[in-house]
């Protein structure tokens, strides 16, 4: 738990700079049990270590959601971070969600990573569905925000599951 609690905390240190108040962790050990003990948490290892994390569930019957998204900084860039999405929406689909979402951090001011991070999404089919405030979202975070800040709500329609038929001609 604790390996995974620091992945996350790192990968959000680095991704959030200037968005909270020194010291802030972006999750506990305690969060990652309850996501643990919830079946929530989807990890990638290789070799014994570990080299990302994702937290998904369903939002409502139709929808599933994904966060708390971490790749570990020495693995960036090899596709472990759109692997664990892929992932996350295939189990997603298999409970007969139609549509994924996230939500992202959008300072109110241009933050080079959030940026990079939204075209990111984007070249992954998410779409900006709404915005709303970090009140609306995560009320208990709003006194740890160093800058003001919104929540891009964004969504992507999942693909029904494939199913492979072998069919014989003649």
């Amino acid at each position: 738990m604790a390996t995974i609690c620091d992945l996350v905390n790192r990968a959000y240190v680095l991704a959030e700079k200037g968005m909270w108040r020194t010291g802030v962790a972006r999750t506990t050990a305690t969060e990652t049990v309850e996501a643990i003990s919830r079946r929530e948490l989807a990890v990638a290892w290789e070799h014994g270590q570990l080299l990302g994390a994702i937290r998904s569930r369903k939002l409502d019957p139709g929808t599933g959601w994904f966060g708390a998204l971490a790749v570990d900084a020495a693995h960036s860039g090899q596709g472990i971070g759109a692997q664990l999405i892929a992932f996350a929406e295939a189990r997603a689909r298999s409970t007969g969600a139609s549509t994924m979402q996230l939500e992202l951090l959008k300072p109110l001011q241009a933050h080079p990573h959030t940026e990079r991070l939204a075209a990111w999404y984007w070249r992954r089919g998410y779409r900006e569905v709404r915005r709303c405030g970090l009140a609306d979202v995560e009320p208990d975070a709003v006194p740890f925000a160093a800058v003001a800040l919104e929540v891009a709500v964004m969504q992507k329609p999942l693909a029904p599951p494939t199913s492979e038929r072998v069919s014989r001609i003649g």
